[in-house]
């Protein structure tokens, strides 16, 4: 399964886990480190990039996929399910 993981460069220690992450999952794990950003992405334009890698990786994988909600929602005039 494609896995993008984000991490803000000023937060080493969640770099460090990522990295491992990223080594333990099978193929299409990418990895990205915003510049300059600690782990909340409130740097000025941080949250942008990580917006911008975020739609690019969804389009890249699941453009085209069935994203419907089947199985999860009820259909119409079913009851709700139950939580």
């Amino acid at each position: 399964m494609p896995t993008l993981l984000i991490v803000g460069e000023r937060d080493p220690t969640v770099v460090r886990l990522n990295e491992q992450a990223a080594a333990a999952l099978p193929d299409r794990c990418e990895l990205r480190v915003v510049p300059h950003a600690t782990h909340l992405f409130a740097e000025p334009g941080a949250l942008e990039q990580v917006a911008g890698w975020a739609a690019e990786w969804f389009e890249r994988y699941l453009a085209g996929e069935d994203l419907t909600l089947d199985g999860y929602l009820p259909e119409p005039g079913e009851p709700d399910r139950p939580s």
